[in-house]
């Protein structure tokens, strides 16, 4: 009897851990297999400033895709799509992993320390190849802080315990047709 219960609270232990992993992954990580998803993400583009830049945002096939058409008229050249996250990030983290597939353009990620509108972001840039699919990782010193193009100076460096937004853009006078396809965004502890 003794050793069925020491067996017991074994199990149970085993079950909570595993339980507690499986949770901080899932937290840790963003993904599309719930079509749902789409609503948490908005859609930026340069008409906030009088460009006709298209972009938009879709879920198929466990999949966000972001696509559209970049324009450089009335001094246009941006679009961009972007999440705020449900939860911390986590103090572990120390690289972010993006499974992606691009059409061989270059786009950013970029996120955000807080969760308004406006304001500056920490971003890279990274090249695609043409429907391949890549995962890229990035650290906190790969990130550069940037307002509206400007690299800036004067903020601090990216923390990513405290990243409350994450993104991605198209600019560089890249016109014409676009389409990213992101599978997840994973926050990968040390």
């Amino acid at each position: 009897m003794k050793l069925l219960l020491k067996l017991l609270i074994i199990i149970v232990l085993v079950m909570c851990i595993v339980g507690n992993a499986v949770a901080n992954e899932d937290v840790n990580k963003l993904d599309f297999v719930d079509p749902d998803e789409l609503q948490s993400w908005l859609v930026v583009n340069d008409s906030v400033m009088g460009g006709i830049s298209q972009g938009q945002f879709l879920v198929e096939n466990d999949n966000g895709i972001f696509f559209g058409v970049l324009s450089l008229e009335n001094n246009g050249g941006f679009a961009s799509v972007r999440r705020l996250l449900d939860a911390p990030v986590g103090s572990d983290v120390s690289k972010i992993a993006i499974r992606l597939k691009g059409d061989g353009g270059r786009y950013q990620f970029r996120v955000r320390t807080n969760r308004d509108f406006d304001g500056y972001a920490y971003q890279v840039s990274f090249n695609t190849i043409e429907n391949q699919w890549l995962t890229l990782f990035f650290e906190e010193r790969d990130f550069i802080a940037t307002y509206r193009g400007m690299q800036l100076s004067n903020v601090p460096s990216l923390v990513f315990s405290r990243i409350e937004q994450v993104g991605f853009l198209i600019s560089d006078k890249q016109q014409g047709h676009f389409a990213l396809h992101i599978h997840a965004i994973k926050f990968l502890p040390d």
